[in-house]
């Protein structure tokens, strides 16, 4: 049978009209398939990752059971050689596109609904065993060595590693719930000036949620930092606690060996553009020395 066909099984109506979706680093084909009464969201993923997918899909239902502004899980399947996760389509432009058109107190408002939605999303509580503590140990550990063996180097690399090194501590005793692990305004839909959805579970974990918050100083930080700014005063509703930033700290300094590894061995093209986002993360840390980050202006 047919794609096409399957689609309309599935839905039970008659489709209008699909069109596939070429954006980000997935490695799920997306399509946008409309009917009579519904716009729908199809990721389409190989049979032998299903297992992965299926609790990426309960997952999602369960974020969106917390009233978490995202789109509406609606059917998980599968054939022969692919599944299939259907969701709702959710209407709007990219967050990183809209936020520069608007003013600041409107970029720094959606950044209070991001913070208010990821706090929705760290409700979900693991069902998962894990020492937090160790696991994010030995995983820096194991890419300080494959940075060590890297092409490309930073500057002021050992200088990060001790830091690292000397508030391993901070990560004992974390709480475990459910990260949504690529927080960020390319994962956001915006509509009539505000937050629309938070989209893409696809790299969902389980770990510290304070972990989920790197990514604001990574790739947001770049496109709105009043967006960034309310961000972290949503997420805290504007009261953030003495022990945070040590620990944001420590979180940004570990993404960066792996983020050097990762781009050689996967994307190569975008070295010099990601060599570009660590220097402006260490000017913003002061290389680690600092407790806040340059963005951060309260309020």
């Amino acid at each position: 049978m047919s794609f096409l066909l399957q689609l309309q099984k599935w839905l039970d109506q008659p489709i209008k009209e699909i069109k596939e979706i070429k954006k980000g680093f997935s490695s799920d084909k997306k399509y946008y398939v409309k009917t009579n009464e519904q716009a729908y969201l199809v990721k389409v993923s190989e049979r032998n990752n299903m297992e992965r997918k299926y609790t990426e899909f309960q997952v999602h239902q369960r974020a969106f059971q917390n009233k978490v502004k995202t789109n509406k899980p609606i059917k998980f399947t599968y054939d022969s050689t692919s599944c299939y996760s259907i969701f709702t389509y959710v209407s709007g432009k990219d967050a990183s596109d809209i936020l520069p058109l608007l003013t600041t107190e409107k970029q720094y408002a959606i950044g209070i609904e991001a913070g208010m939605e990821l706090k929705k999303i760290h409700k979900v509580k693991s069902e998962v065993s894990l020492d937090w503590y160790m696991y994010k140990k030995e995983k820096n550990e194991r890419y300080w060595q494959m940075y060590q063996n890297s092409n490309t180097k930073i500057e002021g690399d050992t200088l990060i590693q001790e830091f690292i090194s000397e508030n391993y501590d901070l990560m004992k005793e974390r709480s475990i719930t459910l990260q949504h692990d690529d927080f960020h305004v390319n994962n956001m839909i915006c509509s009539g000036e505000k937050l629309s959805a938070v989209i893409d579970f696809d790299r969902f974990d389980w770990g510290d949620p304070i972990h989920d918050l790197y990514k604001t100083g990574m790739f947001s930080r770049e496109v709105s930092i009043p967006f960034c700014n309310g961000l972290i005063d949503g997420y805290f509703q504007h009261n953030i606690p003495s022990s945070f930033w040590r620990l944001y700290n420590l979180y940004t300094a570990m993404i960066i060996f792996p983020w050097v590894v990762w781009t050689e061995k996967v994307t190569p093209n975008l070295i010099e553009e990601n060599e570009t986002r660590i220097k402006n993360i260490l000017n913003d840390h002061d290389y680690f020395q600092g407790a806040i980050p340059s963005w951060y202006k309260k309020g």
